[in-house]
């Protein structure tokens, strides 16, 4: 069986030497569309790699060639480059996109997106009214993150209540140590602790059963969230 690293590099390879022999092979393209979809399929499969510099620079190859689909290829690597930036970098660099994705099939994982970041910079009513857009358009293939996303917003203006309905929901979808960590802090907000404890002592079982959940720093909150909660934590 080859291995996948293997078969990427194969087709790195292969679509290398396409795009260095590319005169207009498919029937009825010129060069340049030729061109275009082989930076496309070469820029993915190093996103897909991890080799995100030479991703780069087939994104920005394929921007001389043609404008919007190098800014749509680049956009894709912010989606999976934005947790390690900035995030007001990140609200600039979507926000200069912004005439591209609408109405685009990018469009919902842009404010999904965009909405994170303006969360993380504290504009909380721009990032609701992103979120709320995704949610609704989202039809039958609703994501717990977006509740879960938007239950952190609703904390963040103050609807405790509102957020412990959407962790709810998040939980529903897909219940993880993480979501029903959210809701157990909502609930302690309200002083509830009761139910505080209930949710800190289900997330604590489900992190010591995931792989994802083993890093110092998690551990410390939850336990900091259980001592929230000590009191009816014992009665449990």
């Amino acid at each position: 069986m080859i291995n996948k690293l293997k078969v990427s590099t194969l087709i790195i390879l292969f679509l290398s030497t396409c795009l260095s022999q590319a005169t207009g092979t498919v029937q009825g393209e010129s060069s340049t569309q030729t061109n275009e979809k082989l930076l496309q399929k070469r820029a993915k499969t190093y996103f897909q790699d991890n080799e995100h510099e030479k991703a780069i620079l087939d994104c920005l190859a394929l921007e001389k060639l043609r404008s919007d689909l190098g800014k749509l290829c680049l956009y894709e690597k912010a989606l999976l480059s934005s947790v390690k930036q900035e995030p007001s970098i990140v609200v600039k660099y979507l926000n200069s996109l912004k005439p591209l994705i609408t109405d685009s099939p990018w469009e919902v994982s842009y404010k999904r997106q965009l909405a994170d970041a303006q969360l993380k910079l504290g504009g909380e009513e721009e990032a609701l009214s992103l979120i709320n857009d995704v949610i609704l358009k989202s039809g039958n293939k609703l994501l717990a993150n977006d509740f879960a996303l938007r239950g952190r917003i609703y904390v963040g203006i103050g609807n405790i209540n509102k957020a412990i309905q959407d962790f709810s929901r998040a939980i529903e979808i897909e219940p993880t140590f993480t979501y029903y960590d959210y809701r157990a802090s909502a609930y302690g907000l309200l002083h509830d602790y009761t139910s505080c404890a209930k949710d800190a002592k289900r997330s604590i079982t489900l992190c010591s059963e995931d792989r994802s959940c083993v890093h110092s720093t998690y551990q410390d909150h939850l336990n900091a969230l259980k001592a929230t909660c000590e009191a009816s934590f014992r009665q449990l």
